[in-house]
């Protein structure tokens, strides 16, 4: 079956729970179901930001585009956003070439 998706706010107002309670829900489920090894072969990877709240909140992503799958994220949209990525997946991985 394939995977439906849907933001913050409909979820809110779908199962009326609050804002917060809905990113505490997101955050166990990445807790518990995130593939380890998601980080693993990565060769052709993008890097964007999402903005929210009159764009004065950022969330980074970063995907990869061989899967098609977003492998990681964090708060925020400068540089230090990027490189959080990078340490997250060590050093020997960054800078492997193919």
């Amino acid at each position: 079956m394939a995977g439906h998706r849907t933001d913050k706010t409909t979820i809110t107002r779908l199962v009326r729970i609050d804002w917060d309670t809905v990113g505490r829900i997101t955050s166990r489920v990445c807790a518990d179901e995130l593939d380890l090894e998601r980080l693993e072969n990565l060769y052709d990877i993008g890097i964007d930001e999402v903005s929210w709240k009159r764009q004065h909140n950022y969330l980074t992503l970063d995907a990869d585009h061989v899967r098609g799958q977003i492998v990681w994220g964090t708060k925020g949209n400068d540089g230090s956003a990027a490189n959080r990525f990078f340490r997250s997946i060590g050093k020997s991985r960054a800078t492997r070439s193919s």
